[in-house]
Formats: structure tokens, C-alpha cells, sequence
């Protein structure tokens, strides 16, 4: 059953998410020149979260992806409860 309350939340089973595409979480990248060549990147406010590349262009391309990664959880290792819910939120 999926339904809109007047607040944006939207509900889709035991899933629910805040309905606000204008949201942009920005994150600090501190960007290393690598002594082999190429760029490296590490996202300090996501411990472990690195990426690598040989040109600005590509660092970049890759950090969209190790963010996505970092942040990404499989949903069926995840146990709830009857009553449980999950929210995606947009910040």
C-alpha cells in the first residue's frame, strides 16, 4: 500500500522516504596527488571511504560511486520487527 501524507512522506510497505528531490547531501573531499601519478580522494566525515584516479575528471567520476558504496546497506541482511521501519532520507 503506498500513500503521500501532506508533510512529503511517502510509504511503499515498511519502507518509507521523504519526498524532496531539492535535498543535496554535500560532503568534504580532502584530493592527494599520488606519488605514482593520479589523484586520490578520501571522504573524512565517511571513515574507510577512498577512491582513486588518473585524472581530476576520473577522481571525481569514482567518488560518486565509493559514496554510494560507503552508504549503500543489503536491506535483506537487515532483520525487523513486525512494527519496524525503514526511511530514506534526503539531506
Amino acid at each position: 500500500m503506498e500513500y503521500q501524507s501532506a508533510k512529503g512522506w511517502k510509504t511503499v510497505g515498511k519502507c518509507v522516504a521523504i519526498d524532496d528531490a531539492e535535498k543535496d547531501m554535500k560532503l568534504k573531499v580532502v584530493i592527494h596527488e599520488a606519488e605514482e601519478g593520479g589523484y586520490w580522494a578520501e571522504v573524512p566525515a565517511i571513515p574507510g571511504c577512498m577512491t582513486q584516479g588518473q585524472t581530476l575528471q576520473e577522481l571525481i567520476e569514482n567518488l560518486y560511486d565509493a559514496v554510494e558504496g560507503c552508504l549503500s546497506i543489503d536491506m535483506d541482511k537487515i532483520q525487523l520487527k513486525h512494527n519496524d521501519k525503514v526511511m530514506e532520507l534526503a539531506v
